[in-house]
């Protein structure tokens, strides 16, 4: 029989306590420190992919995004381009073979109360089933 063992992580804070509650979990320590995120620059990870060199490059139709939330897309797009998470496409680059669609998700569904009335509070993904085919 293998031995193994788990480690568990429960966030403090607004969340169910139920687990602390009944004895099923308990709490050990209290991280105070937090970051809300961590921004690595291009020049600081440096990896290789290697694609299947039968792979046929995949162009995705283009998915609109929902109108109600193109003003935050916009807002976080830029910010990205700021920290320089992205690079702007002109024409200049020419075309790519791989093109992937964003995928918007509304954090919590709702709208941030510090933000003005047309911006939510979102994470941009990519949908990139296809591309994971070809490593």
């Amino acid at each position: 029989m293998m031995r193994r063992r788990f480690f568990f992580h429960k966030l403090v804070g607004n969340f169910n306590t139920t687990s602390v509650a009944l004895g099923l979990v308990q709490t050990l320590s209290t991280v105070t420190e937090t970051r809300s995120s961590i921004t690595f620059k291009e020049e600081e990870i440096k990896s290789q992919l290697d694609i299947d060199p039968e792979a046929r490059p995949i162009k995705q139709k283009l998915r609109p995004v929902a109108i109600h939330l193109q003003v935050s897309v916009k807002r976080e797009l830029d910010k990205q381009v700021e920290e320089g998470i992205h690079d702007k496409v002109d024409s200049i680059m020419g075309p790519t073979p791989w093109i992937s669609n964003q995928v918007v998700v509304p954090i919590g569904g709702k709208k941030h109360e510090n933000n003005p009335p047309d911006l939510f509070d979102i994470r941009l993904t990519c949908d990139a089933r296809p591309m994971n085919k070809a490593l």
